[in-house]
């Protein structure tokens, strides 16, 4: 009777071995800086730094992030003055003169956090990978400051990839609930991305993506964004990336441009 129970005590301990030697987690720390100009001579730069844990067990991954953010708005007015000095009963004119005022908001602290799973699915073809993603944000983040968006976002989208020799194309269609208070005015999104990725050689890569999405509010301007970007492998555990992004409508409520550089950490 012992030697049974000690025999089952065996076979289970190897069995939970072979178990927990499929899962793998970790934690990853995501850090990036970008400035967005606007029409309205204003930029915003925003400096992130992310914690994000992750899980995964075959085909299914899971993951968080927990995001801190420093934010600064600055907006720059130019006014022509023509003025003019008076001493006793003489008056000198002064040349036009171009009087420049800076103005800045500075805020910090945690934004929306957020927590997905994605499930890769089977195929046949070495070519092609397909996967499905969950993705549910939190409210979290102070959306009088820009922190957060003040609404409680679920997203589920399917993301399809193909690849040949060192080039890699994809596309991706999603749609996201959004659960938004009475006084923010928000819609529920359809969205979808096309790119492509050339992988340079081992360590660098660059690539061209395409996204837009259905109106977040009512009228909102079109959200057609092009990015451009480059990552560079510097190590095993360290991923640097410059990106470069474009909206292509000219809307007061949208950056002209956005300039960003990234450094992903993997522990």
């Amino acid at each position: 009777m012992i030697l049974h129970s000690i025999r089952i005590i065996f076979l289970g301990t190897i069995a939970f071995n072979v178990c927990a030697a499929e899962f793998e987690g970790g934690m990853d720390i995501h850090s990036k800086l970008s400035q967005q100009r606007y029409t309205a001579n204003e930029t915003l730069t925003v400096a992130r730094l992310a914690l994000q844990p992750w899980l995964s067990y075959g085909d299914w991954f899971m993951y968080g992030e927990l995001p801190f953010e420093g934010r600064k708005s600055t907006q720059t007015n130019t006014q022509t003055v023509f003025a003019r000095t008076a001493s006793g009963r003489i008056i000198r004119r002064i040349s036009p003169q171009n009087i420049t005022t800076t103005t800045s908001q500075q805020t910090d602290g945690i934004a929306d956090a957020s927590i997905g799973l994605s499930y890769t699915l089977p195929t046949t073809s070495e070519n092609w990978l397909h996967s499905t993603h969950l993705e549910y944000k939190f409210d979290n983040g102070d959306s009088k400051t820009g922190l957060g968006s003040g609404t409680q976002d679920t997203s589920v989208s399917l993301l399809s990839r193909y690849t040949v020799g060192v080039i890699s194309l994809k596309g991706e269609i999603g749609y996201t609930t959004v659960a938004a208070p009475t006084n923010i005015s928000s819609n529920n999104v359809t969205y979808g991305s096309v790119g492509s990725t050339w992988q340079i050689n081992k360590v660098l890569n660059t690539s061209l993506n395409y996204s837009n999405q259905s109106e977040p509010y009512s009228q909102a301007p079109d959200q057609g964004f092009v990015q451009l970007s480059v990552s560079w492998k510097v190590q095993k555990l360290m991923t640097l990336t410059l990106t470069y992004g474009d909206y292509l409508t000219d809307s007061i409520s949208l950056p002209k441009d956005e300039l960003s550089v990234a450094a992903k950490f993997l522990l």
